[in-house]
């Protein structure tokens, strides 16, 4: 009898050079204003933890969580009187961004 094809035999003997790959990350070409972008959610970020003293400066989710908590209060929203979901997740993809790059 036949024994089952196993997909994953193939790559047992494989071997991979560690020499050849880098351990840096790749730098894109970011746009000034982006950058200020980033630089505006920093130091928002900064206010939040001098007024947060409970909050880790090296962000876990918890103080994420707070944090984006704490913009949406302070923030007026184009539609209505508080931002939208979409506006939140945009000034967070900036914060994360900006925490990566610079810090």
């Amino acid at each position: 009898m036949r024994a089952k094809h196993d997909p994953t035999l193939k790559y047992l003997n494989n071997v991979v050079d560690f020499k050849e790959h880098s351990n840096s990350e790749i730098d894109r070409l970011v746009l000034p204003r982006t950058i200020s972008g980033h630089r505006e959610k920093l130091h928002l970020f900064d206010t939040f933890l001098e007024l947060h003293p409970q909050a880790s400066s090296h962000p876990d989710i918890q103080t994420c969580r707070a944090f984006m908590e704490w913009i949406g209060m302070g923030i007026v929203g184009r539609l209505n009187e508080r931002p939208t979901v979409k506006m939140m997740l945009g000034i967070f993809r900036q914060f994360r961004s900006g925490l990566k790059r610079e810090r």
